[in-house]
């Protein structure tokens, strides 16, 4: 290590006492930014605002709090912002981190943008992915420039707005602008991800006119596990099937005009590249609809795809793989049903030795045996950098020192802009396996009752500040 372990401490000491004085001003920037619905739609998007209003609104802010510390900022046409720390260097270390939220959905026993701290916690969407994240890279740079440390490299903070919806954000942003010369993203787990799964997203599509299935929906992001799926039937009775699911807590039963009837079947949220403990609700949906024999014609086909492609999520159900492993992981997320056509969207997460080709073959495979066609196929390709590289190697001692660990540098199963950027890694600042107050299926990023730690914002301000200082004099 280039600073000495005296000075980490003396340095330590002066943040420790400097974030006594911050964090509440922290915290309630957290907050003022969670009450921002910033969910990125191109659909909404303007001149200036590509993705909506609400994600601009977002830009704005967080440009806001910069503009009182002094930085330069500049709104990249509505794409996303950078601030700017001046160093005595035109090379830049970059910090990556997104505004753009994934749709609140179901199941919250709160309101997810009336945000709030209790216990320790700060509760809403966005609070963990990504927004408390945002706030903490900004006070990183108001803790180096109050404490009066200066940098040789300047550092850049930059903002998405569509991190969620396929990154074209940082895409637009490199296309126009010089990559740093090192960057993390500020949306991972310490103490650091120096590679990333692949994410190999897909279509399927199937005609089902010749059917008594009205219509079917389920999904509100493509890279979440369904909590809520549903399907509007003809001719079905209502009272059968109110007596089918009386015990069920799973299942709804709904009646609609015209004898229609709507069936709805729930599940447990959770991100695509952590899918271990979710539960699908498409395939609560679909086994109640096969074990009662409500669906005719090709829906029945339908309804067996769903059920056994997306009971497990280790690839078995597609036959990607024959076991369960952490080397590939797949959710069904989003499904519409309009003018008979089908359109149900596939997201898998698989490791670096794993092939896209391969992946693409078996997908047809399976997917023909029911009658399905595989479509808009999105590859983002493993990332990955040495663990031996110089600035992976100091982040990642650094991270440990102040968390009190000894973990290696690993691969995650998400998706950052970690796999845009030339010599990026992920960073912090969320702590794997920590807990929250809620059951399985709610606290954490894309699941209801969403919540982040203000002594983990605390921990990583402490890291990024000391692993700023420090890769600075190595790169």
């Amino acid at each position: 290590m280039i600073i000495s372990e005296k000075s980490q401490k003396q340095i330590l000491t002066k943040i420790d006492q400097w974030l006594d004085d911050n964090t509440p001003s922290m915290v309630n920037d957290i907050l003022r930014l969670v009450r921002i619905r910033s969910i990125s739609d191109a659909s909404q998007g303007f001149k200036g605002a590509p993705y909506g209003q609400e994600c601009l609104d977002a830009l704005n802010t967080v440009m806001d709090y910069c503009n009182k510390l002094g930085l330069p900022t500049v709104n990249h046409e509505g794409y996303c912002a950078t601030a700017v720390l001046k160093g005595n260097l035109n090379d830049e270390i970059g910090i990556f981190s997104h505004l753009d939220i994934v749709p609140a959905g179901n199941g919250w026993s709160f309101d997810p943008f009336d945000p709030f701290v209790r216990d320790g916690f700060i509760f809403g969407r966005g609070t963990l992915d990504n927004k408390g994240a945002v706030v903490t890279t900004i006070y990183t740079v108001k803790c180096l420039l109050d404490l009066g440390y200066h940098l040789d490299h300047s550092i850049l903070l930059f903002f998405g707005c569509n991190e969620e919806k396929g990154m074209e954000d940082v895409k637009y942003y490199l296309s126009k602008n010089k990559a740093p010369i090192f960057s993390f993203t500020a949306d991972s787990d310490f103490p650091l991800a120096n590679a990333e799964y692949g994410i190999y997203r897909a279509v399927l599509r199937k005609n089902i006119g010749d059917s008594n299935l009205e219509d079917l929906y389920a999904g509100e992001a493509e890279n979440m596990v369904p909590d809520k799926a549903w399907a509007i039937f003809s001719n079905l009775n209502f009272e059968e099937l109110q007596s089918f699911c009386k015990n069920s807590e799973a299942i709804q039963i709904v009646a609609l005009p015209d004898g229609l009837v709507k069936i709805i079947g729930s599940g447990i949220a959770s991100h695509a590249a952590f899918p271990q403990k979710s539960k699908n609700a498409l395939v609560t949906l679909a086994d109640f609809i096969l074990s009662h024999k409500l669906a005719l014609g090709s829906a029945e086909e339908t309804f067996r795809f769903l059920a056994n492609s997306y009971r497990d999520c280790y690839g078995i159900g597609l036959n990607l793989t024959s076991a369960p492993s952490d080397r590939l992981f797949h959710i069904g997320s989003c499904a519409r049903l309009k003018d008979n056509m089908l359109s149900q969207t596939i997201d898998i997460r698989y490791a670096p030795e794993i092939s896209s080709e391969n992946i693409s073959e078996k997908l047809n495979a399976h997917c023909e045996k029911y009658h399905f066609s595989v479509g808009q196929i999105d590859v983002n390709p493993p990332m990955y950098i040495s663990p031996d590289h110089p600035a992976v190697k100091a982040l990642t001692s650094i991270s440990n020192q102040i968390l009190k660990t000894n973990n290696p540098p690993h691969i995650a199963p998400g998706g950052t802009y970690a796999r845009k950027i030339p010599n990026c890694v992920g960073f912090g600042p969320n702590i794997s396996h920590d807990t929250n107050p809620f059951c399985p299926g709610k606290g954490s990023g894309h699941q209801p009752d969403e919540v982040t730690r203000i002594y983990n914002l605390q921990n990583a301000l402490k890291i990024y500040v000391l692993g700023l200082l420090e890769i600075d004099h190595l790169l």
